[in-house]
Formats: structure tokens, sequence, C-alpha cells
């Protein structure tokens, strides 16, 4: 946990029923550096964070203030935790509301630095890179967002001491595409999607917007944009390894082949991206990429080589003669050039992301907030007793 996280924040709100529901003991260990490596663009990521967070705890009935505490506060906070360690969760919890919500916070000349710097090792050496972690036999949890995975793995190991009522994790999800189509009368007005197809969540998230705008009758804009290696950005390898695992258990809970991936980095994402440029002109743009995006990471096709691309193609009812001729052609690249512009222009710069109108979120669990934004005039005539619109 780090007390300049929102996300810990929240987490921390929440543990406070779930220890209870479980009978768990928790150790928190607290945190404040980032590794920089894993945060390309650390300022945007903060700035960011504040308002996912916000709408996080929303959904969840939490309080977040809209912004970040004051430095002195996590200081004194801090050195404070150092020399008097919070005993359980609702301890560490009245510690984060004093730093939140500008309380009084016990002074201490303890120094915090070296407790600080063994957990961010220890952390470290565990494989993950994020504060609001939760970390149990051997898997890790991030975040809010991830809590409904360990209360499947606890339910199904019987850790709850009492009967347990359905899911209380997994509201991001579980209403999906579940309203009439009806609903929705604005139906030219498309949903565009910020894709790289090195990232398994964008994977994940072209098959969820995919089913969001085929539900709503609504047009899909898909904008390509360059994996960050070939944008000359680190991705470390714990990073890497985590990612993986998470979107593989996202995948399964969504109902998403994954797992099975060819990495298309390089000559793979080049050929894509020329085929899915030229497709695009066809009308078929979509359609190639929702199934070379299958072959490649649920089947291990790889995008290097003609076979796999013609089997995309077939699918997407292309035909390979006329479109192998397009992967000598380089204009998509100033597509994809012009897509990341858009994307920083909005506040953004991770895949996957998503635009709606006024609305822009970050990460494929985000989705629900596009839907929302979808249906957001037709709910707000229901309470002004006006459904007829």
């Amino acid at each position: 946990m780090a007390f300049d996280d929102p996300y810990s924040y929240i987490l921390l709100q929440q543990l406070a029923q779930f220890v209870r529901d479980f009978d768990l003991d928790v150790d928190i260990h607290l945190i404040h550096h980032r590794q920089h490596d894993m945060f390309p663009e650390e300022a945007m990521w903060s700035k960011w964070a504040i308002d996912d967070a916000a709408q996080l705890a929303r959904l969840y009935q939490l309080y977040l203030p809209p912004y970040y505490p004051k430095q002195s506060n996590i200081r004194m906070a801090q050195a404070f935790w150092a020399q008097y360690p919070p005993k359980n969760v609702c301890e560490a919890l009245a510690r984060f509301e004093q730093v939140w919500l500008d309380k009084s916070i016990p002074i201490s000349n303890h120094s915090a630095q070296a407790m600080l710097r063994s957990n961010e090792k220890h952390l470290y050496k565990l494989g993950h890179y994020l504060a609001a972690t939760v970390y149990f036999a051997g898997q890790w949890y991030w975040g809010l967002d991830r809590l409904e995975h360990l209360e499947k793995r606890l339910l199904e190991q019987g850790f709850n001491h009492a009967p347990y009522p359905k899911a209380k994790y997994a509201r991001t999800w579980e209403d999906f595409c579940t309203q009439s189509a009806n609903t929705l009368r604005d139906k030219n007005t498309p949903i565009e999607l910020f894709f790289s197809m090195r990232s398994p969540y964008s994977h994940l998230a072209l098959n969820r917007c995919h089913r969001l705008a085929q539900h709503y009758g609504v047009p899909l804009k898909i904008k390509p944009v360059l994996p960050m290696l070939m944008r000359d950005l680190k991705v470390p390898k714990n990073k890497t390894r985590y990612i993986y695992f998470d979107a593989l258990r996202e995948g399964q809970k969504l109902g998403i082949p994954y797992g099975k991936v060819a990495d298309p980095l390089g000559r793979g994402v080049e050929n894509t991206y020329a085929l899915w440029h030229w497709a695009d002109q066809q009308g078929k743009g979509n359609a190639f990429l929702l199934a070379i995006s299958h072959l490649v990471n649920a089947k291990g096709v790889s995008a290097n080589y003609h076979s796999g691309l013609k089997q995309a193609c077939q699918q997407a009812g292309l035909k390979w003669g006329q479109a192998k001729q397009a992967l000598t052609s380089q204009t998509w690249r100033s597509v994809v050039d012009e897509n990341l512009a858009s994307l920083y222009k909005l506040g953004l710069w991770g895949v996957p992301s998503m635009c709606y109108k006024d609305t822009q979120v970050w990460g494929q669990d985000r989705i629900w907030c596009i839907e929302s934004a979808m249906l957001a005039p037709y709910q707000d005539a229901r309470r002004l007793g006006q459904s007829d619109i």
C-alpha cells in the first residue's frame, strides 16, 4: 500500500469487510517510491489515476477525495507507521483516512526510509511493481478490480466462515450488454478504441468493444498504435509476466480465448497494420483485426508469415491475392502516428483506451464506463419520468 496511491485507499476501505467475510489475517506493507521504468508517463498516470479511482469508488459506494493528499501528511504518516505499525486492516485504514482527509497525524521523529526501501524490495522480489496489490499463495491481485479473483479462489477453498451471497466484486462487468439494444437511440456516434497488436488487454478490449458495438448497433472505430517497445519505451519483465497471467484469468472470466500467444513484435505488428489499413478501406478492417488478434493471442499463429495472415484474411472475407500486395505499403505508418498523437491529446498514453463522446477511459476494465456514457441520456430521462424519449 502507498499513501499517495488512490487505489490503495479505496482497496483498504473494501478490505476491512473482505477480511471479516473470510476471517483472514493480513500483513500490510507500506511503500512509497514507484519503479519508474514501470511507468512510461508517470505524470500522466498520476493525473489519470485519481480520476479513474474515483469512478471505481463511486461504483462501489466508497469515498475518495478528488485530490491527492499533502506531502507533509504523507511524510508524517510514514514516520508514525514505521515506529508504530498498524496491527490490522482497520488500523491501517484509519491511518489512510488521516492522510487523505487531512486529519491530525501523530508526530514521530522516526525515519521511514529503511522500512519503505525494504518493503519495495520485497514487492519486487515477489514479482510485482504496483501499490494496492494483494499477494496470496503465489498469486497477485491488483486493486479493487481484481478482488473478485481472490474472492472466487477463497470461496472455492472454503475460507468463508458463513454462507456467502453472490460475488460482491464483479460490478465492472456483470451487467455488461444486458440493457435492451432499443434503449440507445443514438446509433451514429462511434465507440473509439485505441489498440495495440501486442497488448493482451487490447485483445480483450477488442472483443468486448466489438460485442458492445454489435449489441447496441453503433459503429466501432479502431485506432491502432505501435506497441511500447516499438516506441522505445521499456516494458520490464515483472510487468510483462503479471500482465500475461492477469490477462489469462481475465480472458477465462470473460469467455475470451487467450493464452497461446505468438508474439507479433516487429514484423508481425507491421504486417498486421499494413493489412488492416488496406482492409479498412474495404470496410473490413475490424473483421481482420478480430481474426488476426484471435489467431495470434489464442491459437499461437504467427503474424510474421503469410500463412497466418492469409488465414485472417480468409476469415474476414478478404481475398489473399489482393491483400498480400498491401504488405509492401507504408501508408499505414502515418495513420498509426496520428492515432498516437490523438491518444496523447486526450491525456492518455496507454492501450487499450476507449472514447465515446466526452468520456475517455484506459483499460478493458473500464468498458462499463463507456456503456454507462452511452446509456446516460436514457437513464437521465427515466429519472425525470420521461422514459419514452
